[in-house]
């Protein structure tokens, strides 16, 4: 079977029956009206159409990213960036837009693989540890988004001494992450469930990035819906 129709019908297999018949119908009702033409459905049309918020969120977190890195940039190039933890490239080609070569780091095989299918002119190398960072410098730019408030401290620790390590003097480090005080939400290790949530406040990573200083912070505006607290960006510099 080829490739895409597979993929299709994997796409195809996760939408809910209501929604398919309510695009089924929609079709033939307009397919039926005289001077109607013809009406083009495709499955990726309607999963979009089922979700919404994950759209939305792309755009908001896309336009908050491009915000805080072209305001402090003012049109000037980067060299090398990346995204620590970037899964499989969500919002990694934005940076892309501001420098020549942009890599993704990423620890799940999965994850990796889709990155690497999917973007353009972009690869997402395997790490070990998000530490392993600092083995791919010299960078002009490291972006870790939501990443950190999923560790432990110590680990956050250690992970925000490697991004320092990697990028180079006058370089620039991003750090978007919930920062409202609350209580880690922690998983049941008997069940399986490794979650770990642990909001810090800004003043945290401002205290642990010294001696970088914080040269821009903006509020991660989401869409309308979102749940709890959205967060931070946080931009660091080293002169």
């Amino acid at each position: 079977m080829h490739q895409n129709t597979k993929y299709r019908l994997n796409c195809l297999a996760q939408i809910p029956l209501k929604y398919l018949a309510a695009a089924t119908a929609m079709r033939m009702s307009r397919g039926l009206k005289p001077g109607a033409g013809r009406f083009t459905w495709s499955i990726t049309d309607v999963g979009n159409s089922v979700f919404p918020d994950a759209d939305l969120r792309n755009y908001y977190d896309g336009k908050n990213i491009r915000e805080i890195i072209s305001g402090q940039l003012q049109g000037r190039r980067l060299r090398r960036a990346c995204e620590l933890g970037c899964g499989y490239g969500r919002v990694t080609p934005i940076l892309k837009e501001f420098a020549d070569e942009t890599i993704g780091l990423e620890r799940e095989p999965h994850l990796r693989e889709l990155g690497n299918r999917y973007l353009n002119e972009i690869v997402v190398h395997p790490i070990d540890d998000l530490t392993d960072v600092a083995k791919h410098g010299p960078l002009d730019l490291v972006m870790i988004c939501t990443v950190l408030q999923h560790i432990t401290t110590e680990h956050a620790h250690r992970v925000m001494a490697a991004m320092k390590q990697a990028v180079a003097i006058g370089g620039y480090i991003l750090i978007v992450e919930s920062t409202h005080s609350g209580q880690a939400l922690v998983g049941d290790p008997q069940r399986g469930d490794q979650f770990l949530s642990q909001p810090r406040p800004a003043t945290f990573y401002v205290e642990q990035m010294k001696p970088w200083s914080l040269v821009s912070e903006q509020p991660r505006r989401m869409e309308k819906n979102f749940i709890g607290e959205p967060g931070t960006l946080m931009l660091f510099q080293y002169v």
